[in-house]
C-alpha cells in the first residue's frame, strides 16, 4: 500500500474495535509543518485488534489543552529535574510547557511563544549541576523560538532567541564541541534554504561559521558524534567525532565542528527524501582516532524509500545496504540501535503502511550486516509510526520492547505496544494484556520508559491526543506501572533518539571506556592566560601536550616534555584555546584565551 507518495502526506487509519459495518477516519500530515487534516471513509472489518485495559498509576490519567490543528510528536521528557533520583515529567500542550511529579503535583507550568509539538531535551546545559531544559516552537503564522529553563521553571537569561519567528524544527540537540563542560544548542530553522545553527547556552552564536544553509527545507533533530554519558571519562571530554548530521527534506549532511562540509557529503538520492527521519549516529568505539565504526543510520521516504546504513565518507556501510521499505512504503519514524557489549546486534525501524484488516510489515529488525533478523518484519494490523523504546532486563537475558500505534476504535481509543524476546529478538511476542487502551491516538508518538515513583519498578509514560480539530481537543498524559520488571536505566533505551540530550550519539550498551584520571592544578599550570604570544605550559616530571581550537581540532603539540615547555601563538586567531597535558596514564585540560 503506497501512502499518498505523491502527495507527500502521512496518513494512519482509525479503526474500529468491533466487527461492524462502520467508518475509520485518516488522519493527513498535510505540509512539513506538520498540520494535520482528516478524512472519513466508510468502511467493514473483522476484529483484528483485541485489546485491553490496564489501571494507570495513582493521579493518572491528566489532560492538557491541545492545538487544534499541531499534535504532539515523539512524546514526553522524563527526567529527574530537582535531583531526589525520582524521575519526573516535563511535557508540552499547544503554546505551554508543564513540569509534574510522578505523584501527578504539578512542579510548574509556563507559556511558549509559538506552538510546541516535540518534547523538550534535557541536560546540565551550563555545569551549575542542576538540569536545565531547551524547549523549541513553531506554529502557524510561523512563531517559531528556543527557550532554554532551569529546574524550576525560570527563563535562563538570554533567551527566548528567535530567528524571524521562523519554526524551530524539530528537537534541540545538545552537545559539548569544545570540551569546555559547557553544552551547545544546535537547532534547525525551517526556512527555505534552511539553516542549521549551533548557539551558545547563552544564546549566541557558536562561532562565526554558524549558521551554515542547506539545501530546502531541514527535516529532522539534528545528530552530534558526543556522548554526554562518558563525558567525565572520554579523552576528548565526550567528543567522539567533530561530526553534526542534519537532512534536509532532500539530502543527508554532515558538517564538521567548524561548519565545513564532511567529504563525501551532502548524499542526495532522487528516490529519497526525509521528513522526520531523524537519524542516529552510532559507533563501537571510543577511540576518536579510529573512525571506521561510525555508522549514520536512518529511514526515507520518497519514489523508492529505504532504510539506510552509511559510513562517514557517505557510503553505505556494504553490499547489503540500503534496505528497501515494504511495497515501497513511506515511512517517518527515527530508527533504534540496540546491542550488547561487543556491538549492535540490530536496528529497528517502523512502518506505518497497515490498513487495519490485514498483517503488514511494521517492524523491521536488521543487523549492521544488512541482514534481516528472523521472524522480522514483524507485521500487525495497526503500523507504527513512532518511535520505539526498549530495555534489557537486570540479568540481561530479555528484551522488552514498546511502541504505540497509527489506529484508534471507533470509541476513541489508541494502543500502546509491549513485547518481550531474547536478546537475540528470538521469541519476540506481545507480552499478556497488550495491547494496551489509552484515550487517544498514539500516533507519531511512543512509550516514554523510566521510574516516576521511585519505588524500582518500569513505568510506561504515554502521550496520546484527541483528533478531532476542535478546541475541546486535549493532550493526555498516561502512566502505566509494569510491577513485574524491574527498571533498568543503564541498559535502556528510553525515549525519542534513545536520550533526553535527543543527539542521537548511540553505542552498544555496556561499551566499557577507557577511564582516564584527571590531574591536579598543582601538576599542571598554563600561563599568562589570557596570552597574546607565548604560551608556557609546566607539568611534573615527563609529560605529552597538546593544543586544540574552539572545535576540537589539534593545532600544535609537543611529546616527551620534561617539566615545562612553551608555545607560540602569535600567528593564531584569537579566542578560546584548550591545553591538554597526558602523563602516567593521567590527564588534565585548561582552557585559555588568546587576545
Amino acid at each position: 500500500m503506497k501512502l499518498l507518495k505523491r502527495l507527500g502526506f502521512l496518513s494512519v487509519v482509525l479503526i474500529a474495535g468491533t466487527s461492524c459495518y462502520c467508518q475509520y477516519s485518516k488522519a493527513v500530515i498535510a505540509d512539513s509543518e506538520g498540520k494535520i487534516i482528516q478524512e472519513t471513509i466508510p468502511y467493514y472489518k473483522s476484529n483484528l485488534l483485541e485489546t485491553n485495559y490496564m489501571d494507570q498509576q495513582e493521579s493518572w490519567p491528566k489532560a492538557f489543552e491541545s492545538n487544534a490543528s499541531f499534535k504532539n510528536m515523539r512524546g514526553v521528557c522524563i527526567q529527574d529535574i530537582n535531583n531526589d533520583n525520582i524521575d519526573d515529567i516535563i511535557f508540552t500542550g499547544n503554546s505551554k510547557i508543564y513540569a509534574y511529579s510522578g505523584s501527578g503535583v504539578k512542579y510548574w507550568e509556563a507559556s511558549l511563544l509559538g506552538t510546541a509539538i516535540y518534547p523538550p531535551s534535557a541536560a546540565d546545559i551550563n555545569n551549575d549541576g542542576n538540569i536545565e531544559l531547551v524547549q523549541v516552537t513553531g506554529g502557524s503564522p510561523a512563531n517559531g523560538h528556543i527557550y532554554v529553563f532551569d529546574k524550576d521553571g525560570n527563563v535562563l537569561p538570554g533567551w527566548p532567541v528567535s530567528f524571524n519567528n521562523n519554526w524551530i524544527i524539530c528537537s534541540p540537540a545538545l552537545a559539548d564541541l569544545n570540551n569546555d563542560k559547557q553544552l551547545e544548542i544546535i537547532v534547525s530553522e525551517r526556512r527555505n534554504p534552511g539553516r542549521l545553527h549551533v548557539l551558545k547556552n547563552d544564546g549566541t552564536n557558536y562561532s562565526d561559521n554558524w549558521p551554515v544553509e542547506l539545501n530546502g527545507y531541514p527535516g529532522v533533530t539534528p545528530s552530534v558524534a558526543y556522548d554526554y554519558k562518558n563525558r567525565n571519562t572520554l579523552p576528548n571530554g565526550g567528543v567522539i567525532d567533530s561530526l553534526i548530521v542534519m537532512c534536509s527534506t532532500s539530502a543527508i549532511f554532515a558538517f564538521d565542528f567548524d561548519g565545513n562540509p564532511v567529504n563525501g557529503f551532502p548524499v542526495i538520492n532522487a528516490n529519497t527524501g526525509f521528513s522526520y527521519q531523524s537519524p542516529l549516529i552510532c559507533t563501537e568505539s571510543f577511540d576518536s582516532d579510529n573512525q571506521d565504526n561510525i555508522v549514520i543510520t536512518g529511514a526515507t521516504h520518497g519514489n523508492l524509500p529505504e532504510f539506510y546504513a552509511i559510513n562517514k565518507s557517505g557510503e553505505y556501510i556494504n553490499e547489503n545496504w540500503p534496505k528497501p521499505t515494504a511495497d515501497d512504503s513511506w515511512t517517518y519514524g527515527a530508527p533504534t540501535a540496540l546491542g550488547l557489549n561487543s556491538g549492535f546486534d540490530f536496528f529497528l525501524f517502523s512502518q506505518p503502511g497497515a490498513d487495519g484488516s490485514n498483517p503488514y510489515p511494521t517492524i523491521h529488525a536488521i543487523t549492521p550486516e544488512g541482514n534481516y533478523i528472523s521472524g522480522f518484519p514483524y507485521e500487525r494490523v495497526d503500523g507504527l509510526e513512532g518511535f520505539i523504546t526498549a530495555m534489557y532486563s537486570e540479568g540481561l537475558d530479555q528484551l522488552y520492547i514498546f511502541t504505540g500505534s497509527n489506529m484508534k476504535d471507533e470509541s476513541g481509543n489508541g494502543y500502546i505496544h509491549a513485547y518481550s524476546a531474547n536478546t537475540d529478538l528470538s521469541n519476540f511476542e506481545e507480552m499478556s494484556g497488550f495491547p494496551v487502551q489509552v484515550q487517544g491516538f498514539t500516533f507519531m508518538n511512543g512509550v516514554n520508559l523510566g521510574d516516576i515513583n521511585g519505588n524500582g519498578k518500569l513505568d510506561m509514560v504515554v502521550l496520546s491526543y484527541d483528533l478531532n480539530f476542535e478546541g475541546t481537543d486535549s493532550t493526555h498524559i498516561n502512566v502505566f506501572e509494569m510491577p513485574d520488571i524491574n527498571y533498568n536505566p543503564d541498559y535502556c533505551y528510553g525515549t525519542y533518539k534513545g536520550s533526553n540530550l535527543r543527539n542521537g550519539f548511540t553505542v552498544p550498551f555496556g561499551l566499557e571506556t577507557k577511564t582516564i584520571p584527571e590531574m591536579t592544578d598543582k601538576e599542571f599550570s598554563v600561563y599568562p592566560d589570557p596570552c597574546t604570544d607565548i604560551l608556557n605550559v609546566s607539568g611534573t616530571g615527563d609529560f605529552d601536550v597538546q593544543i586544540l581550537d574552539v572545535s576540537g581540532k589539534l593545532i600544535l603539540s609537543k611529546n616527551g616534555v620534561k617539566n615545562s615547555c612553551t608555545f607560540g601563538l602569535g600567528n593564531y586567531a584569537k579566542g578560546i584555546y584548550f591545553v591538554k597535558l597526558c602523563s602516567n596514564n593521567k590527564m588534565h585540560c585548561l582552557r585559555v584565551i588568546k587576545l
